[in-house]
């Protein structure tokens, strides 16, 4: 891995802007971020040359970046499914593996005291999920995505994948995107299979399956209508409802990792159902980061529905967006002293395969934050402060 992913890991900078910078593909941007290889066309010279100038304008610095470094830090291995604290044998990225300092860094679902919602005069709990429009607090990312769902809604044709870790707010998202799409654009069409039970094989769960995305359309479109029999009929029958309605369709499938392989390829076939020229369905995929892993351009198996999606990345937050997050979802600047914010980034830090990583998503952040809130109205303290966050991760350890 070179230094500059690691650099660029704590100054917030984001992979798709360096790949704009340089004219590349996020993917070959990522390669050479993780492994040092450079595209055999690119002028390394010149390359490196916008690289450096484009740290020294964030303020970053730039020594030593294009050097390679040792991401097996003692203590900081992944662990192997199924057995903990050992790295897998290949060297390979596990997305799923937390290593022994990642377990200790995520915290469980963590509520307000009492006493910490009378010491700054909280009713309700401020981190509970948000019930209306306002309460959303969407980071430049987040409103990326947010606004993609709806073009794409309004366009009715292509397919879209929002990708995120677990708690970096991909559902509140999409549910603030059809929010506003039923009260806005009443000719869209909503179709959202269920998810749940869904799983990418039949022994953990049910599979879901292009059958039963034909029956989520119909019941959207005619509800009273039974789906036929066959394969063949019932994929007519979808066609012939998307055309009847005359209005535009979007089909948000949330869970999209737990998808089938099966299942991905046939996403192909229901973006091309078309009136003449005119497509009938965009298709919005909402799924963790192996979703990003199954439709890479690399999986042969999903090349016709990888080169068709447009991917839009739920990254972590910065120390400005922690600040920026916290300040909207409590409504007041007097809880967290100015330097607790980047306490609050320092421990939610941890390694994967690849190296450092950043957990900086909004429900790791909010559960540290009332965690460290409620210790501060323990002890009578009158702010969190960068000390008091860091004697919590100290705790921990």
């Amino acid at each position: 891995m070179l230094k500059l992913k690691q650099v660029m890991a704590e100054a917030g900078l984001k992979q798709a802007d360096l790949a704009t910078l340089l004219g590349w593909s996020v993917p070959g941007t990522n390669v050479l971020l993780n492994s040092g290889a450079w595209p055999k066309r690119a002028d390394k010279t010149h390359c490196k040359a916008q690289i450096t100038a484009w740290l020294e304008a964030h303020g970053v610095r730039v020594k030593g970046v294009f050097a390679a470094v040792n991401t097996k830090v003692a203590g900081a291995g992944v662990a192997a499914p199924g057995r903990p604290g050992v790295a897998p044998e290949d060297g390979g990225h596990d997305g799923n593996a937390l290593n022994e300092k990642d377990e200790t860094m995520l915290r469980r679902k963590t509520m307000l005291t009492p006493a910490a919602r009378r010491k700054w005069g909280f009713t309700l709990d401020p981190f509970l999920d948000p019930q209306s429009a306002g309460e959303v607090y969407l980071s430049a990312a987040a409103q990326d995505a947010y606004e993609s769902i709806i073009a794409q809604a309004k366009a009715g044709a292509g397919l879209l994948a929002i990708i995120g870790e677990s708690g970096a707010g991909k559902t509140t998202i999409k549910d603030l995107a059809v929010q506003y799409l039923l009260e806005h654009e009443p000719t869209v069409t909503l179709i959202q299979p269920y998810p749940q039970g869904m799983e990418p094989d039949d022994e953990k769960g049910k599979t879901m399956k292009a059958a039963h995305i034909a029956e989520a359309i119909l019941r959207a479109l005619t509800p009273d209508a039974r789906p036929r029999a066959s394969s063949e009929a019932r994929f007519n029958q979808v066609h012939r409802a998307l055309m009847a309605s005359g209005g535009r369709h979007v089909l948000i499938i949330e869970e999209a990792h737990s998808l089938p392989t099966a299942t991905l390829k046939h996403l192909k076939r229901f973006i091309e159902l078309k009136a003449g020229l005119k497509s009938l369905l965009a298709v919005v995929l909402i799924g963790q980061p192996e979703l990003a892993q199954r439709l890479s351009p690399r999986n042969l198996e999903v090349r016709e529905v990888s080169q068709r999606c447009v991917d839009v990345p739920l990254p972590a937050l910065t120390v400005p967006e922690i600040e920026a997050f916290l300040l909207h979802r409590l409504g007041r600047a007097e809880v967290f002293a100015a330097d607790a914010y980047a306490a609050l980034h320092r421990a939610l830090q941890g390694y994967d395969g690849d190296g450092p990583r950043s957990f900086t998503y909004p429900l790791a952040v909010q559960n540290w934050a009332a965690e460290a809130m409620n210790r501060a109205a323990a002890i009578g303290a009158p702010t969190v402060t960068a000390d008091l966050v860091d004697a919590l991760v100290s705790a921990r350890k």
